[in-house]
C-alpha cells in the first residue's frame, strides 16, 4: 500500500495516469497469493475512469485485462501496455487540432484495415485486447496503409499512430 500511495502522490498527470502508477507499485510477484506460483502479482487488471458526464456502464477509460492463465506476463504490464496504447500519459480525450485523425475503413474489418493518414506520422503499433503487439511498422511517408488482419482473432483492438512526439490512438475492430 506504501509504494501505492508514493506512486500515485509523485506521478504528474491525469487521474489515469496516477492510477496506472499507483498499480504499478502493487505489483509484486505473489502480492495475490493465488499467484505466487506463476511470478506474477496478480490474476487480473483493469483501469476505469469516468467522467461526470459519462452514463452508466460507459466510462472515459475502460481497460481491462483477464485471467492470464500462468502465461508469467503480469497484468498490469498487459494493461500499462493497453494504457500506453491508447496515449498513455500524454493522452488526454482533447483532440490536438493540428493532427487530423486517420480514416479506418472497413469497420468491423474482415481481411484487411486500411488507414488512410491525413497527417504526417512516424509509426504505427495496434496491439490486441491484452496488451500484446501483433502488428508494427514504420510509416514515414505512407499516405495509406494496409493491413492484413485476415488471422486475428475477432474482437477489439487498438492504434497508436506517433508523430514527432505527438500521438493518434484509437479502436479497431475485426470480425
Amino acid at each position: 500500500l506504501d509504494n501505492m500511495e508514493t506512486n500515485f502522490n509523485a506521478t504528474e498527470g491525469n487521474l489515469g495516469c496516477k492510477l496506472m502508477a499507483a498499480l504499478q507499485g502493487a505489483k509484486v510477484p505473489g502480492a495475490d497469493t493465488r499467484c505466487a506460483e506463476f511470478n506474477i502479482s496478480a490474476l487480473s487488471s483493469f483501469l476505469r475512469v469516468a467522467r461526470p458526464t459519462d452514463e452508466a456502464g460507459s466510462f472515459f477509460i475502460d481497460l481491462r485485462v483477464y485471467d492470464v492463465d500462468g502465461d508469467s506476463i503480469d497484468p498490469i504490464d498487459s494493461l500499462q501496455t493497453l494504457y500506453d496504447a491508447i496515449g498513455g500519459c500524454a493522452f488526454t480525450g482533447i483532440n490536438n487540432p493540428s493532427i487530423i485523425a486517420p480514416t479506418i475503413y472497413p469497420q468491423p474489418s474482415t481481411a484487411a484495415i486500411m488507414f488512410q493518414l491525413n497527417h504526417y506520422y512516424e509509426s504505427i503499433t495496434i496491439v490486441d485486447i491484452n496488451g500484446a503487439v501483433i502488428f508494427s511498422a514504420d510509416v514515414t511517408n505512407e499516405q495509406t496503409i494496409s493491413i492484413n488482419c485476415l488471422n486475428w482473432s475477432a474482437g477489439m483492438y487498438f492504434y497508436q499512430l506517433k508523430s514527432q512526439g505527438a500521438i493518434s490512438s484509437g479502436k479497431i475492430m475485426v470480425e
